[in-house]
């Protein structure tokens, strides 16, 4: 039985030029026909495809086309509040269960539902993982728990290794300044980790000139929508720049992490700096995201200048004591019948799959090695 129908499907199955619109109708009955199907957006902010060009009831239409499970999920993800939705001149979706208006214009929408390719739907379902990078899924199945306990603290060495020469620390005024960046990063994510990084050094060299510059802060931040390159697209809640910026500062100068490192290379009590975030008001998710990607690296870079003497040992174990992560990479694992029992094991699995999964590098991974040889 085929599962249950998701947004990246139809976005494959648009790209794809897949979908049976001979079966198929516009909501409002009007006749109409695809002649570009668009460009796809990948991470901006913004509607699923642009430049797309269609014919509706003999006029030429060019714009942009919307994915969407549900024709409701259009209000679900606010798409109303937001002008970059305005140009949208086709709405494709699984279900139609509501009547979309934008800019005062109702806009056309076509289902797919009574005409879905269950077959098709299925074997995409069954071998998405596999076009993700994991070819070694039906190995893994069998025996690839064992194998992954057996190399998973090596990868996690090599996950915060790579990081540390990512870095750079000798181009960093200060520790406190290294930290703000990893802190700025890790908030900010995969896709607007650099703007928010970019903006955070500005803001601390600009601080340290003039410790005034923090009071004008909440002043001026309204404005940073439109002054920062912020993507929205890809992400699964679309936080404004403001937002993460309001956190970022908030947690960092609210509790003192400039004294908290001095204090740290004093008495040497890694975990009580680790801790030291939870006095902030932020979600315990984010906290987690801060320990596993800002505060645990930074020990390590530490410990890599000499500045703080702490085992690798110990840096896995507090890993260990943090909740797993919930990502696409790691559902990939978890759909491989690999079980994550915590953060450790998570940055273990996404170290492989980015440096060898991805990359289609399997006779270099250990794990690769190991089902290869059997």
């Amino acid at each position: 039985m085929a599962g249950r129908v998701k947004e990246i499907y139809l976005h494959y199955l648009w790209k794809k030029k897949l979908i049976p619109f001979h079966l198929l109708f516009l909501d409002n009955n009007q006749e109409f026909q695809i002649i570009d199907y668009g460009i796809y957006n990948e991470s901006e902010a913004g509607p699923d495809f642009s430049l797309a060009k269609i014919k509706i009831d003999g006029i030429l239409w060019v714009g942009s086309v919307e994915i969407h499970v549900k024709s409701s999920d259009w209000y679900l993800h606010k798409h109303e509040k937001d002008k970059n939705y305005n140009n949208v001149i086709l709405h494709f979706v699984h279900e139609n269960d509501r009547k979309i208006i934008q800019n005062n214009r109702d806009i056309p929408t076509i289902a797919l539902a009574q005409h879905l390719n269950k077959v098709h739907h299925q074997n995409f379902i069954s071998n998405y993982y596999k076009d993700q990078g994991l070819f070694c899924h039906n190995s893994l199945q069998a025996k690839g728990q064992d194998v992954f306990i057996q190399h998973a603290k090596d990868y996690l060495s090599k996950r915060l290794e790579r990081k540390y020469h990512l870095i750079e620390i000798e181009s960093y005024k200060s520790l406190e300044e290294l930290l703000l960046l990893l802190f700025a990063k890790t908030m900010g994510g995969s896709i607007n980790g650099d703007t928010l990084s970019n903006f955070a050094l500005d803001y601390y060299n600009k601080y340290t000139q003039n410790p005034s510059e923090q009071a004008l802060l909440y002043h001026w931040i309204a404005h940073l929508e439109n002054r920062l390159p912020w993507k929205k697209k890809g992400l699964r809640k679309a936080y404004n720049c403001n937002d993460k910026v309001k956190k970022l500062f908030t947690a960092f100068y609210a509790l003192d992490f400039k004294n908290a490192i001095d204090e740290l290379l004093k008495t040497k009590d890694a975990l009580r700096f680790i801790e030291h975030i939870d006095n902030s008001m932020l979600s315990k998710f984010l906290k987690t995201n801060l320990k596993i990607n800002a505060i645990i690296p930074f020990l390590f870079a530490l410990d890599k200048k000499g500045l703080l003497e702490i085992e690798l040992k110990e840096l896995c174990h507090f890993y260990s004591d943090l909740d797993t992560e919930d990502n696409k990479i790691t559902r990939i694992w978890n759909a491989s019948n690999i079980s994550l029992k915590n953060a450790a094991d998570t940055q273990a699995c996404l170290e492989i799959y980015q440096q060898f999964c991805s990359k289609k590098l399997c006779h270099l991974c250990e794990l690769g090695k190991e089902i290869l040889k059997k």
